[in-house]
């Protein structure tokens, strides 16, 4: 299937005026949605506008080398929390907002400790993040620091909350693996590894001697798809990383 909606039926034959009025514009979408080949052509004229870095979706923007991007850089674009809006530092918190949030971690933070519960908040970054060098090189930053510096950097002062910001390790070790699948939103097993050894640091430092934080071995296997190509109706073999035990 090449497009996520029901396709139209064959419309019934009508029997009174209204039906016969309505009957050619129901018979036009159910052959524009049954003609011969339909399936077929459209997902090659999909696959030509992706190679040529034309989405066929609002919800996806077309990196560079074949990556894939949720969201858009249109002005009016607010789908899925604006996630270009958001890398580009456009969507920043207010004053207010950061109060908020700082009061909501203590308070969740508090009612934890009471049961005797460690909080730790981690900042698990998407993949415009990591990935910013692949987006569109139109694509630029507006504002020099991103909602998430504005958080972690009030919380510091204003919580002792523990935090764990992935960024960093991330961006550190996408020199050697790819860490996000290029046709989908999520970090693949490499990028998931780096994430738990970093978080297991930190509960090591919590709880010493408790765990022994280690990166597992890891083997590339082939995905094919993704949550973005599925958006933008292509179907592309790609290598993903999967942990051996």
């Amino acid at each position: 299937m090449v497009e996520k909606r029901k396709l139209s039926k064959l419309p019934k034959l009508p029997v009174n005026i209204k039906e016969i009025e309505q009957f050619p514009a129901m018979f036009n979408r159910y052959y524009a949605d049954h003609f011969g080949l339909r399936e077929l052509l459209t997902h090659y004229y999909k696959m030509l506008k992706y190679s040529i870095g034309d989405s066929s979706s609002e919800h996806v923007t077309i990196g560079k080398n074949g990556w894939l991007f949720l969201g858009s850089i249109k002005n009016y674009y607010k789908g899925y929390s604006d996630p270009i809006g958001d890398v580009r530092n456009i969507n920043l918190y207010s004053q207010q907002e950061l109060e908020e949030f700082s009061l909501h971690i203590n308070r969740l933070s508090d009612w934890l400790a009471k049961k005797g519960i460690q909080y730790i908040f981690i900042i698990a970054p998407n993949k415009h993040t990591i990935y910013f060098d692949q987006l569109p090189g139109d694509i630029l930053k507006v504002n020099e620091n991103s909602a998430t510096d504005q958080l972690i950097n009030y919380l510091r002062e204003h919580s002792t909350v523990t935090q764990v910001d992935l960024r960093p390790a991330l961006i550190n070790a996408k020199q050697d693996h790819q860490l996000y699948y290029k046709t989908d939103t999520h970090w693949n097993g490499y990028g998931a590894n780096i994430a738990q050894y970093e978080i297991m640091l930190e509960i090591e430092k919590l709880f010493p001697g408790k765990i022994q934080p280690e990166l597992q071995n890891i083997e590339d296997l082939v995905f094919s798809g993704g949550d973005l190509a599925n958006f933008i109706g292509i179907d592309i073999n790609r290598i993903y990383a999967k942990p051996i035990f």
